[in-house]
Parts: C-alpha cells; sequence; structure tokens
C-alpha cells in the first residue's frame, strides 16, 4: 500500500510558505505603486486647482493695479481669490503670497506686473507605505501684469460681451494701418488655433465674413478669433488671442483721453437732423447751408440728433460732431454721394449727455466694464453706419487733445458701427 512521506509534505508546506512571503513582500511594493498612480493622480489634481487659482489671484491683482488699487490691498486681493472663489483650502500650512513687483523670473523688478505664490498642504492615502510622508506640499506660482495700449492703436473694441466684439466683411481687403485691439472674451481660436476664450457662443470675438482679407500691424484679443488662418502673418503682422486681458479703457488709464465737452472743443449748438440726398438738403439748421449751384451741402460741428447721407456731395468742416440720439435708431448714416471732411470727429453718445460738462459720460470709469451705470437703462443711444456706396474721405482730428481720432463711442454705448467698403477713413476709431 503506497505512503506518503512526511518529509515531502513537509516540503510541499515549506513551498507554501516561500509563496506567502513572496506575496507579503510584492504586497508591500504594490501597495506604494498604488500608492504612487492614486495619490499621485491627486496631487496633480491639487496642483492644478492651485495653479488656475494662482492665475486668477495673480491676474486680479494685476488688475487691481492697473485701476489704482494700493499696495496694501494686494494681498486681500490675492487670498479672496484663492480660498474663496477658487477653494484652496485655508488652514494649517497654508499660504498666499504676494510679491509686487515680481521676486524672480523674466518680469523681476517690473512695477506693472505682480507674483503669486499659493503653497497648501495635502494629505495622501497610500503613498505613506513606500516610506514617503503622509502629508505634502502643493506650490503654483503665477506672474500677471498690464501693459499700456500704445497711442498707434487705430482700432480698439472695448465691450467684453461684443459677440462678435469686431465683425470683419464686405470688402475684398479690410486695411487697418496700426494695431486692433479687441476687449470681447467670446470664446474662439488663438494664433496656434487652440480654443480660447472666457464666454461661449455662436459667434468668437473677431469674425471674418466671405473672402475679405484683414490687414493690421496687430490683432490682440481678450477672446478668440473665428479662424486664426485669416489673421496670421504676412497680413496680420502679430496675432495674439486669447489673452483674457482685464478690461479697462487703455486711452483713460494711459493716456488721459477726456469725455468731449465745451471745455475741450466741443460747440454747444444744437444742428438738429440733417438728410441730404441728390439735389436736396432738408432739416439744415445755420451756420449748416446747401449751394443749389454747386450742390454742394455744408456741415458744421456742433450736436447733432442725427445725419443722414444718402446722395449728393457733402463737406464737413473742421471740429467735433456729438451724435446725441432722441430715439434709438440709426444716428449717423453714410451710404450714398460723398462725404468729405479733414480733421473733424464723431462722437457718438447718449440722449442724456450734457456738453456743458461731459455727464454723465465723465464718471463711465466709476462702473466696472460689466456694470451698467444707474442712468443707462434710460438712455437713448444710435448706431453707425458708413455704407460703401458712399464715396467718403474723413480724417481724425489733427491736433488737441483728441488728436487722430475718428470715431469715438461712449464706453457703455453698445450700438454697432458698420463700417463697408469705404473709400478712405483715416484716424482711430474707439468704440464699445
Amino acid at each position: 500500500m503506497p505512503t506518503i512521506s512526511w518529509k515531502h509534505r513537509t516540503q510541499c508546506c515549506d513551498r507554501r510558505g516561500y509563496t506567502l512571503v513572496l506575496v507579503a513582500l510584492c504586497l508591500t511594493a504594490l501597495l506604494g505603486i498604488v500608492g504612487v498612480v492614486i495619490d499621485g493622480g491627486l496631487m496633480f489634481v491639487a496642483h492644478r486647482a492651485s495653479q488656475n487659482a494662482a492665475d486668477a489671484a495673480a491676474r486680479a491683482c494685476a488688475q487691481a493695479l492697473h485701476t489704482g488699487a494700493a499696495e496694501d490691498t494686494l494681498q486681500v486681493t490675492a487670498q479672496t481669490f484663492a480660498y474663496t472663489h477658487n477653494g484652496i483650502p485655508n488652514g494649517v500650512g497654508s499660504q498666499v503670497t504676494v510679491n509686487h513687483p515680481p521676486s524672480s523670473g523674466p518680469h523681476a523688478g517690473n512695477g506693472n506686473c505682480v507674483e503669486v505664490i499659493i503653497t497648501h498642504p495635502i494629505e495622501t492615502t497610500f503613498i505613506h507605505v513606500a516610506g514617503v510622508s503622509r502629508t505634502q506640499s502643493v506650490q503654483a506660482r503665477a506672474v500677471a501684469g498690464f501693459k499700456s495700449l500704445p497711442i498707434s492703436a487705430g482700432l480698439v473694441v472695448l465691450n467684453p460681451r461684443g459677440q462678435p466684439g469686431l465683425s470683419l466683411s464686405g470688402t475684398p481687403e479690410i486695411n487697418v494701418n496700426s494695431g486692433v485691439v479687441v476687449y470681447s472674451r467670446y470664446s474662439g481660436q488663438d494664433e496656434y488655433g487652440n480654443t480660447v476664450g472666457q464666454y461661449s457662443g455662436a459667434k468668437a470675438a473677431v469674425t471674418m465674413g466671405g473672402s475679405s482679407t484683414f490687414t493690421a500691424d496687430s490683432l490682440y484679443v481678450a477672446g478668440g478669433v473665428d479662424d486664426y488662418r485669416n489673421y496670421m502673418a504676412p497680413d496680420v503682422d502679430v496675432l495674439h488671442a486669447g489673452t483674457s486681458d482685464s478690461v479697462s479703457d487703455p486711452f483713460h488709464d494711459g493716456t488721459q483721453l477726456p469725455i468731449p465737452q465745451t471745455s475741450n472743443g466741443v460747440i454747444n449748438r444744437n444742428l438738429g437732423s440733417p438728410a441730404i440726398k441728390t439735389g436736396s438738403s432738408k432739416g439744415l439748421v445755420s451756420p449748416n447751408s446747401y449751394d443749389s449751384g454747386t450742390g454742394v451741402t455744408t456741415l458744421n460741428p456742433g450736436i447733432y440728433d442725427s445725419i443722414s447721407v444718402t446722395g449728393g456731395n457733402v463737406n464737413l468742416m473742421p471740429g467735433i460732431y456729438v451724435l446725441r440720439p432722441t430715439g434709438n435708431a440709426t444716428v449717423l448714416k453714410f451710404n450714398g454721394g460723398t462725404v468729405t471732411g479733414s480733421s473733424v470727429m464723431f462722437y457718438n453718445t447718449g440722449s442724456t449727455y450734457d456738453a456743458t460738462d461731459g455727464t454723465p459720460d465723465t464718471g463711465d470709469l466709476a462702473y466696472s466694464s460689466e456694470t451698467d451705470p444707474p442712468t443707462l437703462a434710460s438712455t437713448k443711444f444710435g448706431d453707425v453706419d458708413v455704407h460703401g456706396s458712399a464715396g467718403i474721405t474723413l480724417t481724425g482730428m489733427d491736433a488737441g487733445p483728441f488728436k487722430n481720432i475718428l470715431f469715438y463711442q461712449r464706453r457703455f454705448n453698445t450700438k454697432d458701427i458698420t463700417v463697408t467698403e469705404a473709400n478712405s477713413l483715416d484716424g482711430i476709431f474707439y468704440a464699445n
């Protein structure tokens, strides 16, 4: 009768014991690997959240500096954006450091930049099995700043919720012989084709229609463009989209562009609503006049309820043409005939404007770009339509506080300025 050796059984048991030892040894390593994967992922997510918070805090501090905030308020601003708005844990070991100017990096010593460093602890779950401390530290750093807009910018669109902020269409070639700045934050593409922008919508911050070609020295967009390939060199020397810059008024912050009023060139006389067409000029108020012999209508600077030119020949005398509508309609229409004027500026304001002191427009900068002044709801505004069928030759102001400006629109006037196929418009467009 066959028997089983005790020695043989002991050897079998010994082998099973070896396996248990190996499993026990490997289990520690496996737990360490699991810890690296799980805790490493948690740390990555925590760092990404910290980086987003640092970016937001630095941008908020830069915006505060840009609008004249005191130095000692930056720390509170950064902490608010880190702890309150972005959910960074505010406990033992958490710290928000603000350096103005930055203490290191390429922007060190730059007074227009702010550095924010966020540090906070995170508790791991598995990684301590591998001999690593359970409590780890996450740190993120961000630098943000501001730069004054050069006066060479020929087109400035301020409305952060303009959709689109700038629409280019109508002619085979649209040429701006300077820079273009658009503060609309609607999403689109940046110069690399990536999706950027704060607000989602059917249209990007800048759009181009048909077979148009757009040329400019530079295009800076807070949001994105519809197709980045339409805005690249050699047509546009520099495209920079997705800046998410603070929406501010660069001409006020940088060069102190004033509100038009009698003290800086506005002639306080109401010249009504002239309507000019071929062979006829209606609604003329002196000193405006029509010469039946030459067929030329002469308009003078002053305050207009509206101006309409659908035919004939119109000569604009030098000065400021205030457009103060009585209703929500087109306040300036050039879509026929010829219009010429040198050293002129159109100021498109609202129905409540007072030429003697510039109110209420002078108070606009006291409000956020996305917070309307209390009187705005009752104010009437009008569109501007400069159509291609008119032969137009206009040049902006040649001197004074509004030098080179051709169209100046009140900051909280969001009505459209439509320009298509104009012959020659030489000056700065500044509009919301």
